[in-house]
């Protein structure tokens, strides 16, 4: 995404005014999704916002990276995972379903569709979206899954990584290839099968 700051004004060690921040980040949610990123311009978001291009182009270097926080803004509450006392299948159940609906029945799911295409071709968005989306995300997960091994839940000869991608990327290549529902009844098996192929080898 090219839509970048003019040199000289992207002074972004300033201090963001919150009010500010809240109406652009909204503002820029509501223009992706009505216009996705073929419409989604500065001078869009301002206009929404109520501020001066200016104010935006202090606070994010890009259009893209004010489409990242925009995302980020709305989806992270949505998809927390579960307590810590709850077992681990439990806890894969109920995040696995949370994502999934998210995706599939908010608004963000085409913003996320969106983000990772334009990702292809725009480097500083993808190391970006890798970092706070992906990564910060992954993070929790091998939390969870490192717990399910130390208790017993899990096999401890697992290759976290791969785990984590044999559960995820099954959720994200059906958001992206939309060739089957991302539906609760997948959700459902997904969590199954891999419940069972983790599991702990009978002895």
């Amino acid at each position: 995404m090219s839509d970048s700051a003019p040199a000289g004004r992207r002074d972004r060690g300033r201090t963001r005014d919150a009010a500010a921040t809240a109406a652009i980040l909204k503002a820029a949610m509501s223009l992706l999704v009505e216009k996705g990123l073929a419409g989604f311009t500065i001078e869009g978001i301002a206009a929404r916002a109520g501020v001066g291009k200016a104010t935006i182009y202090r606070w994010w270097p890009s259009r893209g990276a004010v489409a990242l926080d925009a995302f980020l803004d709305a989806v992270q509450p949505l998809v927390p995972y579960p307590e810590e006392d709850e077992d681990f299948a439990t806890r894969l159940r109920v995040q696995v379903t949370a994502l999934v609906r998210v995706f599939r029945d908010h608004e963000v799911g085409g913003v996320v569709r969106a983000l990772m295409g334009e990702a292809q071709t725009d480097p500083d968005l993808a190391a970006a979206f890798r970092d706070r989306w992906l990564e910060a995300r992954r993070t929790a997960g091998r939390a969870v899954f490192r717990e399910a091994q130390r208790t017993g839940q899990i096999r401890d000869d697992l290759e976290i990584e791969t785990a984590i991608d044999l559960v995820y990327g099954a959720v994200y290549f059906r958001l992206l290839a939309g060739h089957q529902p991302l539906s609760d009844e997948f959700v459902a098996d997904l969590v199954d099968y891999a419940i069972r192929g983790l599991a702990p080898t009978s002895t």
